[in-house]
């Protein structure tokens, strides 16, 4: 990106700061994505593993002093599913890991990590009825003491259609149903590492109907 925006940051003796919009070449980001799907055990299963790698180069100025951050970023994943006439399953897990890098900054230098792991089922009972459930447990390392946060949303949902053409549905749905939904991310940007801890709406039902 030529004539990119970034900041030119000055600190004082006593830590306050002036920062200034400046335009700066150099800056990049590239990324990858490979992704394929296997069937497996004569098509009854469906495999779908994938990796990508992204990393991002940004340059900024700290008390008039060139820096350089960097971030390589590397995910991969697996999702394994089965598909049948009266039920769905699916099941997935993904390795998420970050290595960001300052030119001034060492402290900034620190590589973090996450994981996700997945599972739901959708399966159609008598007269009608459907249950659906989904849970996603999160791991997180490597970051602040206080957001390394590991946590469970599970869902569930029990439907029911109506009319000739099922096209009425009438459903009870339960979110995050052991209240533990919060978000911690991290942003590593000029010579500054930030976490952030996230609370985001807890337990809750729904009572929801649908026409088409």
């Amino acid at each position: 990106i030529n004539n990119a925006f970034s900041n030119s940051i000055s600190y004082d003796r006593i830590g306050r700061t002036i920062t200034q919009p400046v335009n700066v070449d150099g800056n990049y980001n590239t990324s990858t994505y490979m992704g394929f799907e296997l069937p497996a055990i004569k098509n009854w299963l469906k495999i779908k593993p994938n990796v990508s790698f992204h990393y991002n180069s940004n340059t900024n100025y700290i008390n008039g002093i060139k820096n350089v951050t960097t971030n390589a970023a590397y995910k991969t994943s697996v999702n394994i599913s089965r598909q049948a006439e009266k039920y769905e399953i699916e099941i997935s897990g993904s390795y998420d890991y970050n290595n960001p890098k300052s030119t001034l900054n060492v402290q900034s230098n620190k590589s973090y990590y996450s994981q996700e792991y997945m599972a739901s089922v959708d399966i159609q009972l008598f007269e009608k009825f459907s249950i659906e459930s989904d849970a996603n447990y999160h791991l997180n390392n490597g970051r602040t003491q206080g957001y390394n946060i590991n946590y469970l949303i599970w869902n569930v949902s029990l439907s029911r259609t109506f009319l000739k053409q099922e096209n009425l549905i009438v459903s009870i749905n339960g979110y995050d149903i052991l209240n533990q939904n919060i978000n911690a991310t991290r942003n590593v940007q000029d010579n500054v590492i930030n976490d952030t801890k996230t609370n985001i709406i807890n337990r809750y039902f729904l009572l929801k109907v649908i026409f088409k």
